[in-house]
């Protein structure tokens, strides 16, 4: 029987701690595979149920990643010129922008109403999908209203609102506030 030497010996260590780690490294990579298969297979699924639901007048906007890294399907209901709806197939859940067309140039948000899993950005999908329709329709001002409800998430709807380049005016005294976005046609 033959012995083998220290330097055998450190290599044959370093080749199963290889081994480990490469084995490790598979095992997370076929993981997140099949969690993005599920998330196609999810995907696929909602958007069926949602063209049958929605009897023609289902418009796929587009598909997007959340931060989470999670499919979103975005879409509109063509008798709703202004929504714009992110559906999260595998959360089960829904974010809607709610716009109505004032006058001939000018767009209301009258509501975004967020899923139940928020800071995913699925409300920013919406508004980008959003804002891209008001350009196509030559859309040059769209304007809301901050009601006394959302005031106890001020701050973050203050910081939705900006970061979309929206002006943002607020009354914390009387509770209301508003906002003002001039788009360049």
């Amino acid at each position: 029987m033959k012995i083998i030497s220290n330097r055998e010996y450190q290599i044959l260590t370093e080749l199963c701690k290889s081994y480990e780690e490469a084995n490790e490294y598979l095992k997370k990579e076929n993981e997140k595979i099949c969690n993005k298969l599920n998330q196609y297979k999810k995907l696929v699924e909602k958007l069926k149920d949602m063209i049958d639901k929605e009897k023609g007048n289902f418009e796929l906007l587009g598909i997007e990643n959340d931060k989470d890294d999670n499919f979103v399907i975005v879409w509109r209901n063509r008798n709703k010129a202004f929504d714009v709806y992110v559906t999260s197939p595998l959360l089960d859940s829904e974010t809607k922008l709610l716009a109505t067309l004032k006058e001939e140039s000018h767009v209301f948000i009258e509501d975004i109403q967020p899923s139940k899993s928020i800071n995913l950005g699925h409300g920013s999908i919406a508004m980008k999908y959003f804002l891209e329709k008001c350009r196509k329709e030559k859309i040059q001002i769209i304007t809301g209203r901050i009601s006394d409800v959302d005031f106890d998430h001020i701050d973050r709807l203050k910081h939705f609102y900006e970061k979309h380049n929206f002006v943002v005016k607020i009354n914390i005294a009387d509770k209301w506030g508003s906002i003002y976005l001039k788009l360049d046609t």
